[in-house]
């Protein structure tokens, strides 16, 4: 793919804000250090995406679909056992977590007071939550054989999904160790 040395606006605003992020925290970051790290107005920082509130939940937004590329990529890799699939993809998400600078800032700034991205992970986990268990079990009914009634299915992957959530949240055990407790509850759970 070639290198696109003009990105769209609001993924230039949306790199400047993990960038600050990442250096400052959340609560270091202003609209116009936004503004500014992407070489555009304050104004079209609003414009593009509202107040701080919602570029928040844009940069998760854009980082949950980051991870679930490599969800699906697992997914994929093991259509022959959803056991083994969603091991995977659970395993890709923790490991890939440990290593991400932005989810360290998003979760080393729990102790801000003007915090609106942890929130989206634990209180408020909708964008990522409903999102994550939406593609999973898009790809699930598309790629596997799965014998088990469609609401029992959507009841599972979501569970599956908030456990995983958080061993990624709070990441005391180590990572498989975290996994294997997902594989053992994933075995009954998606059980035929």
């Amino acid at each position: 793919m070639p290198y696109d040395s003009n990105p769209p606006l609001r993924d230039r605003l949306l790199a400047a804000a993990a960038e600050l992020t990442c250096d400052r925290g959340w609560d270091g970051v202003t609209m116009g250090q936004v503004a500014a790290r992407a070489g555009v107005s304050r104004q079209s920082v609003y414009n593009e995406l509202g107040g701080k509130p919602a570029l928040a939940e844009a940069l998760i937004i854009q980082q949950t679909d980051r991870f679930l590329v490599g969800v699906a990529e697992q997914l994929s890799a093991h259509r022959d056992d959803v056991l083994l699939a969603f091991t995977a993809a659970a395993e890709f998400t923790l490991r890939a977590a440990a290593d991400d600078p932005l989810l360290k800032a998003i979760l080393a700034s729990a102790h801000g007071e003007a915090n609106d991205l942890l929130p989206m992970l634990t209180t408020r986990p909708q964008p990522v939550l409903a999102r994550a268990v939406d593609a999973i079990l898009t790809q699930l009914r598309a790629e596997f054989v799965v014998r088990m009634p469609d609401d029992q299915l959507e009841i599972a992957v979501d569970a599956l999904v908030r456990l995983t959530l958080s061993h990624l949240v709070q990441p005391e055990l180590p990572i498989e160790r975290a996994t294997a407790e997902l594989r053992f509850i994933a075995s009954r759970l998606l059980a035929s």
